[in-house]
């Protein structure tokens, strides 16, 4: 799949622009993550996702995922684990979401809140 960024993408990292052409790691909040059957997500673009698993808390679902991506390291000790799920990813969907584990989903996600980084430095663009 491909990402199509919105200048707002730039206009919050104008160093993002010397990268074109280049392989960059990008990353993205839970909280950022929507269900895209719901109104919430309905404005965002749409990744394929599958669902690994669901904690239903209540306030919110975290929806464990597995995206066609590669997993990078960054060495935070938050960052999703594989715990034999296959999971490379995990959102926070609303209590009204109806994804269930298994399914196959359209995973929307707010380009302008991606965070950037260099495969060479981890450093943030």
């Amino acid at each position: 799949f491909a990402i199509q960024l919105r200048d707002a993408a730039f206009e919050r990292r104008p160093g993002l622009r010397s990268y074109a052409g280049r392989k960059i790691v990008f990353g993205i909040r839970p909280e950022h993550l929507y269900d895209s059957s719901l109104e919430s997500g309905r404005k965002y673009q749409t990744i394929p996702a599958k669902v690994t698993s669901i904690e239903e808390l209540g306030s919110e679902h975290i929806v464990h995922l597995n995206i066609d991506a590669v997993r990078v390291d960054s060495g935070d000790p938050d960052a999703v684990r594989d715990f034999g799920l296959a999971s490379n990813a995990v959102a926070k969907f609303e209590p009204e979401s109806a994804v269930r584990s298994g399914s196959e989903i359209r995973l929307a996600l707010d380009d302008t809140k991606l965070h950037f980084f260099d495969p060479e430095t981890h450093l943030a663009i």
